[in-house]
């Protein structure tokens, strides 16, 4: 299977790294891999460190599911997994135990772009190799960035304006204001409108990932846009709330939902007419990638510097194909290369 990944890939990787413009840094900032043929320190039984932003979270829940697997598909890899709960004090200081507890390489899902940024320098100066996951790390060098990246989030809400919205009025139901991937969704959608003059954004309100805080902020937005097209959530969770603020306005099937990630729940609420669409991201895949390239490096492969994960565009025309969209970690499902 992994013969198999690597063919996939070459083409993915190659458009990703061209089409967002990621350039090669000085070696000097990252640990030197083990040379070719050998492992790290001669070993053959790794111990990686799992950093994730927050436990609570389901998406990230099927991620480190993703990594488990392939860890266990592998071999010789044991995952020490720890949560930052959404502190960048915890976050800090589970790096500080992942150096202290000798890791060989530490994955991290960061709380914050710049937080993410400074442990990312932090694992460096105490030369152990670090890979960002799922929310990028630009402003210093991780060893990758395995992310849900801008240049296939724009592909995906560029399509999903232009064939399901197609004209009309949008309001955004957005994350936490200054998190990568909040930042990475609004950009993209506000690119994709401004490549549209029948669509037109009207509001935004940071709602924080929280499902309640987005029924009452969509519910708000219906009653000043009485005659919105569409409301477009970062995520599946706090679409669950707007499908609850859309059916007590009494308007299921007038005003669309779109929203991302793909998780179970979005996917059943599409079969059901309550959803119009979300871009799924098979982040279980993207876990269990993070999990190979990891043991790759360590083993004395060289590494991609960027892989930014497949998002695919899940409406009722096509749900039924992903239906294990978050658990499947087969890599020739999703041969998908942006245009």
């Amino acid at each position: 299977m992994k013969k198999l990944l690597t063919m996939i890939l070459v083409l993915s990787l190659a458009i990703s790294l061209a089409g967002c413009g990621a350039e090669k840094k000085p070696a000097a900032e990252t640990p030197d891999p083990p040379a070719a043929g050998e492992t790290s320190a001669g070993k053959d039984e790794f111990l990686l460190g799992v950093i994730n932003c927050n436990s609570v979270y389901t998406y990230y829940q099927a991620e480190i599911a993703g990594m488990q697997k392939e860890a266990e598909e592998i071999g010789g890899i044991e995952l020490l997994i720890l949560d930052s709960q959404d502190d960048i004090n915890k976050e800090a200081a589970n790096i500080e135990t992942c150096i202290t507890k000798g890791v060989d390489l530490i994955l991290l899902i960061s709380v914050g772009a710049e937080d993410g940024a400074n442990c990312v320098r932090k694992a460096n100066e105490a030369g152990v190799p670090i890979i960002a996951v799922s929310r990028e790390v630009s402003s210093a060098q991780p060893l990758m960035n395995i992310v849900t990246g801008y240049q296939n989030t724009y592909a995906a809400i560029d399509e999903l304006i232009d064939n399901v919205v197609v004209e009309g009025t949008v309001v955004e139901i957005a994350g936490k204001s200054g998190e990568a991937n909040v930042i990475i969704r609004g950009d993209a959608l506000r690119e994709a409108i401004a490549g549209n003059d029948k669509v037109t954004l009207l509001d935004s309100a940071d709602c924080q990932w929280d499902s309640l805080t987005a029924a009452n902020t969509a519910a708000d937005m219906i009653s000043k846009y009485p005659d919105v097209t569409a409301i477009y959530c970062h995520n599946d969770d706090m679409a669950t709330g707007v499908i609850q603020a859309v059916e007590d306005a009494g308007k299921t099937g007038e005003i669309m939902v779109i929203a991302m990630d793909g998780q179970p729940s979005a996917l059943s609420n599409i079969a059901a007419g309550k959803q119009t669409a979300t871009m799924g991201v098979p982040i279980a895949l993207e876990g269990a990638r993070c999990i190979y390239y990891a043991h790759q490096y360590l083993t004395g492969n060289d590494v991609p510097a960027y892989i930014e994960t497949e998002i695919i565009p899940v409406t009722k025309d096509n749900v039924e194909t992903y239906s294990d969209l978050w658990g499947d970690i087969n890599f020739e499902d999703y041969p998908i290369a942006v245009d």
